[in-house]
């Protein structure tokens, strides 16, 4: 599991941390930790208490740095995996906010920010995206998120499940999961449509593709991953998050240090029952190899 930052990041994000921001960070760390193997469960429940801690008023001797000694603590009391609350609010006690991609979560404000609106809907909700193309619109109506913050995708393996069994895949319809740096000329995508699984690198406008029939089941899982060694970009499939099957394979071709994620799903032509999709269990951690 990673929490990344760059200098970058940094000046993208603007804002102060009051003590509430403080604890909400406190507790969106602690939800994303209960979802990753190998952190102690201790840890969780300590950050769910500094979350406790950190809202109520400040007492004198401590003020404004009881974020800083409640991370320190943890850092203290559970060694490495103590680290991850340190990361939490490594941002936040310098005035600034929280850049980390959070799971599908309509408590986690700030981490998604909404495409647009369209005649298609996308609601977080129970920690899943729900996307629902809308029926019969001419025209394109897409809906979905990207992350609001900037991320390193460099050697990195990001993937979710995608349930896709309730969407009828057909011409003029399509969901995409997509790592941008530029949304019209460079990106990485896994993209569901036409009853096809298609696997995209575009950069400098040039496109680069591949695509094999779609099973819901077989594929239920995207995965991207960047794999230092070669600098290669691999695209996988799961169908349960941890037998893994590469589909795709080709040179990095643009600057990953900066990029955001993007899903989003609707239609290009009128449909009359195009039904819905959900994204869930995000998860961020580095390439195996």
């Amino acid at each position: 599991m990673t929490f990344q930052y760059t200098e970058d990041q940094i000046e993208d994000i603007n804002g102060s941390f009051s003590a509430r921001d403080f604890a909400t960070a406190y507790r969106k760390a602690a939800r994303y930790a209960e979802g990753q193997q190998g952190i102690d469960p201790t840890l969780v429940g300590w950050l769910h208490a500094a979350a406790d801690i950190v809202g109520r008023p400040p007492r004198p001797f401590l003020g404004d740095l009881r974020p800083l000694v409640l991370t320190m603590a943890g850092v203290l009391a559970f060694g490495a995996a103590g680290a991850l609350a340190l990361k939490a609010v490594r941002m936040s006690h310098t005035g600034r906010g929280l850049p980390l991609i959070a799971g599908f979560s309509s408590d986690a404000p700030g981490a998604w920010t909404q495409l647009g609106a369209k005649p298609a809907t996308a609601d977080f909700a129970d920690g899943m995206l729900t996307i629902t193309p809308a029926a019969g619109v001419a025209g394109a109506a897409f809906n979905g998120v990207h992350s609001t913050l900037k991320t390193d995708f460099t050697g990195q393996a990001w993937s979710l499940k995608a349930d896709l069994t309730h969407l009828h895949l057909q011409h003029g319809l399509e969901a995409k999961f997509r790592i941008t740096r530029s949304h019209q000329t460079d990106y990485l995508s896994l993209e569901a449509g036409d009853r096809d699984l298609e696997f995209v690198q575009k950069y400098d406008g040039q496109l680069r593709e591949k695509r094999i029939p779609f099973d819901p089941v077989a594929h239920r899982w995207f995965r991207m991953r960047h794999i230092p060694a070669d600098d290669t970009i691999r695209w996988e499939t799961s169908p349960d998050g941890r037998s893994w099957t590469e589909r795709a394979r080709d040179q990095r071709r643009f600057d990953l240090r900066k990029v955001k994620v993007e899903l989003y799903a609707g239609t290009y032509e009128p449909l009359p029952a195009p039904g819905w999709l959900r994204f869930s269990d995000w998860r961020q951690m580095a390439s195996a190899r």
